[in-house]
């Protein structure tokens, strides 16, 4: 039996794969809507991966991270063209950054509030290369696919079976979904990281002063 091809089709699919007498089609289509929300969060696929290049128009603003980039979901990398990668850091990172770091050469960044913060500042006119997963819309009437549902149909099953658990809560079937899940999850994810990594490890060095 191959993988539904459209909406409907996945809709019977969960509906079958449940067993539960009573349920609307409602119920089956939120399952999904759940199954899409959980997979943005937790795959990091290279399927959702995407790239945005932002002009520095204002120097000591931050980069509306949603305003600019509709589909954006999670930051992958941020890179000022012609110079190597910028190291991630947590926002209390950033902040002592700010106070230590005295020179002009761009060197961390951190998302807060979905906004993109460079320290030290980049210059007008460079270009931010942004690569970050996209967030990939839910099935519907009118979208019968998504990257999921064509790339990951596994995971998507068993995230869909999962998200029906407030129907099923002494249903036996659950603890071997929830393997099933996460062992494909994590599958994914190891390929996308070695994929992005390659065999050496990445160091994280950040020096202060």
């Amino acid at each position: 039996m191959g993988w539904p091809t459209n909406y409907a089709g996945w809709i019977e699919r969960v509906k079958t794969w449940l067993d539960v007498a009573d349920l609307d089609d409602d119920v089956f289509g939120n399952c999904l809507d759940g199954a899409t929300e959980r997979l943005n969060r937790d795959l990091n696929s290279q399927w959702m991966e995407d790239s945005f290049e932002f002009t520095v128009i204002d120097a000591s603003g931050p980069v509306d991270l949603v305003g600019e980039i509709p589909d954006y979901n999670r930051m992958r990398l941020v890179t000022i063209q012609g110079a190597k990668p910028l190291t991630a850091v947590a926002l209390n990172e950033y902040k002592l950054e700010k106070i230590t770091n005295t020179s002009t050469t761009p060197r961390v960044y951190c998302v807060n509030k979905m906004e993109l913060l460079i320290w030290p500042l980049p210059a007008v006119d460079d270009i931010i290369e942004i690569d970050y997963y996209v967030k990939v819309p839910a099935l519907s009437d009118d979208k019968d696919s998504n990257v999921f549902s064509l790339r990951h149909p596994d995971a998507f099953l068993y995230a869909a079976l999962l998200e029906a658990t407030p129907f099923i809560l002494e249903d036996e079937r659950l603890p071997t979904w929830t393997t099933f899940y996460n062992n494909i999850r994590d599958a994914i994810n190891v390929t996308a990281d070695r994929a992005t990594k390659g065999s050496t490890p990445l160091k994280r060095e950040i020096k202060v002063g």
